[in-house]
């Protein structure tokens, strides 16, 4: 998922820890609703602090605001000194501090917009003067197009006429044919819809790539756009991110090995005329991942993750070592007949404890669809103090339509997907919905090999 709401686009968080800048993101950044932070290394924002909550709270988007909850956290959320227990919406300016009962240890996550937002906010709206030139310039280049179409087909029928065919050829020719007529005939020479449609929704990579998206907010107002590019095989290369102003927000880079693996994944983001780049590097024997970790440039490597598969095709183990080689948590993996992982088991490091589970998720299928997944959470002792419940339906593509999230037996959120489809079964716009409200629309563009 995408998130393209104003204030997503633009809202930044910086992470401060004794008075020094530990880390920054924009939120738009983790292309999730709802982003979590907290002591456990399966957070999108990890606090690796004692007196931190394993998973302290959330940022999550509700009618393009930004929030933050805290989660029942031991030591709770002061937001701008003032501890929270309901949702609060953040805004540029606003402190917030997680501290130790003693006082003695805090640390401090600032709000603030990014220079793109400001200048937003300075330029006066033209929003539809901008849409009717663009709609213009469109239609003009489509007339040119099917113009220059009629004339090289019909030059190429001259080519391979006899000389009664020609002059026949010749008064055809004199009038031009409307617009809507060429536009057909254009359709009609693309291949059947029947041989390129999609399975399971995805892109069917032997006839066409995406390479665009672009994003709206409920009111069908632009407010940015994906640009996706390839490499010589059509391997993704590079996914750059853009305001509704075309300036770049942030990238996602991909290197690739002989066999077409990702060897590894530089992450971007920009701002304030400041460029941070964080590698995640991939490491493979015999075609399989066995290893990869993030290294931050300019910075330490935080970790690393080592996977072992023992007789199994697929990863029955991930080991997550700090940056010291120490054992920090590990996943232990289930699967099916046909290699859907049906179980997760989540082992974390205590301090008193040694080790102790932390979560246990199983999952179901039908026709290799995922179609519910149930996560518990367990305390120090071991007893569930927190259940969650998903549910998938489908369409007749194989994308889902619908994700239903229950915590603790009761309805906590529901997401919904909207597709329309073109000719060939890609999905030329998807709507997205949260709690039955409209979130964005993205519109996709694609492009024949």
């Amino acid at each position: 998922m995408t998130l393209k709401k104003e204030n997503a686009w633009n809202m930044q968080i910086v992470i401060k820890y004794a008075d020094k800048k530990i880390d920054s993101y924009i939120l738009e950044q983790f292309n999730k609703e709802v982003v979590s932070f907290g002591r456990q290394p399966d957070n999108d924002i990890i606090l690796d602090l004692d007196f931190i909550s394993r998973i302290h709270g959330v940022f999550f988007m509700e009618d393009g605001t930004w929030y933050v909850q805290d989660l029942d956290s031991t030591n709770g959320l002061l937001v701008n000194g003032t501890y929270i227990d309901q949702p609060y919406a953040i805004k540029e300016g606003d402190c917030i501090c997680i501290q130790r009962k003693d006082g003695e240890e805090s640390i401090s996550i600032y709000i603030s917009e990014s220079e793109q937002a400001k200048l937003d906010k300075a330029r006066s709206p033209k929003k539809l003067v901008i849409i009717l030139s663009v709609i213009c310039v469109l239609l003009a280049a489509l007339i040119v197009s099917l113009i220059i179409y009629a004339t090289h087909r019909d030059s190429s029928k001259k080519e391979t006429a006899t000389p009664t065919d020609a002059s026949t050829e010749t008064e055809e020719t004199s009038e031009i044919e409307e617009p809507t007529t060429e536009a057909e005939e254009v359709t009609e020479e693309l291949p059947d819809a029947e041989e390129d449609e999609l399975n399971g929704g995805e892109l069917e990579e032997d006839n066409y790539l995406k390479v665009k998206s672009e994003y709206y907010n409920p009111n069908d107002e632009y407010t940015g756009k994906w640009i996706y590019e390839y490499d010589s095989n059509y391997n993704l290369s590079s996914i750059n991110s853009y305001t509704k102003d075309d300036q770049l927000e942030s990238s996602l880079i991909y290197e690739y090995d002989s066999d077409g693996n990702i060897t590894c994944e530089k992450s971007c983001t920009y701002y304030s005329g400041v460029t941070e780049e964080t590698d995640t590097i991939y490491i493979y024997e015999n075609n399989k991942m066995v290893k990869y970790y993030d290294q931050k440039i300019g910075g330490e490597d935080v970790g690393y993750h080592v996977l072992e598969y023992g007789d199994s095709p697929y990863a029955i183990k991930e080991t997550y070592y700090d940056s010291n080689g120490n054992t920090n948590s590990w996943n232990e993996y289930e699967y099916d007949e046909n290699g859907n992982n049906i179980k997760e088991i989540y082992w974390v490091k205590d301090r008193k404890q040694g080790y102790r589970l932390c979560s246990e998720t199983m999952k179901k299928y039908e026709k290799n669809q995922l179609i519910e997944t149930e996560k518990n959470l367990y305390d120090k002792d071991g007893i569930i103090y927190e259940n969650e419940r998903q549910t998938n339906q489908y369409d007749e593509y194989g994308n889902v339509v619908e994700n239903v999230i229950y915590k603790n037996g009761e309805l906590f959120r529901s997401f919904k997907w909207q597709y329309i489809y073109n000719e060939f079964g890609l999905i030329e716009t998807r709507s997205y919905y949260v709690d039955d409200m409209l979130s964005w629309v993205e519109k996709n563009e694609y492009s024949q090999k």
